[in-house]
């Protein structure tokens, strides 16, 4: 958002939480302007070290996700006193970010497998290449259904079936 604004909507203060100096909570106080835009309204004019209308700055929230990778989001926010659910967004905005796109042209083999969710009452595929291991999607149920929609949009793909599901198959005939 770079253009050039001529009114000031409004005065605001925020308050963000940046990484902890030792056992020191870090608290900026920041003052930020409400600008208004012909085009698009009002705006919360952009800083480069925070989100628009985030609580913690860019480095925060990194160290947090990758506290994430070691500790549960409980632990995590319980560390950092924040609140649990602020942690689970966190991490869950950098998921998203870094893992939104995937590039299938890269993939040559796909897995899949079905877990079993709430004492196995309830399915989900799971879509992993192969080689990698990366989970690529997660799909409701476990049948036909669950996985045309994602493998039509997919082109040039064979299906194969592992050892195990073949005899599997095959016992239930006999």
């Amino acid at each position: 958002y770079k253009r050039k604004v001529k009114q000031i909507h409004s005065y605001h203060t925020g308050i963000i939480r940046d990484l902890p100096m030792g056992e020191t909570m870090v608290i900026l106080l920041l003052h930020y302007r409400k600008l208004r835009c012909r085009q698009y309204g009002v705006r919360v004019k952009h800083q480069d070290f925070a989100k628009s209308y985030s609580r913690v700055t860019n480095r925060m929230a990194l160290y947090i996700f990758k506290l994430c990778q070691s500790m549960s989001v409980v632990e995590v926010a319980t560390h950092l006193k924040l609140q649990w659910h602020q942690v689970k967004q966190i991490e869950k905005d950098e998921l998203m970010r870094r893992y939104a796109f995937f590039d299938f042209r890269k993939v040559i083999i796909l897995c899949l497998d079905e877990i079993g969710i709430k004492k196995h009452h309830n399915y989900m595929t799971v879509v992993a290449d192969y080689r990698t291991r990366r989970v690529i999607t997660m799909l409701r149920g476990r049948y036909y259904k669950a996985i045309f929609k994602f493998f039509s949009n997919l082109p040039h793909t064979d299906i194969v079936f592992d050892p195990f599901h073949v005899i599997a198959a095959f016992n239930r005939v006999i």
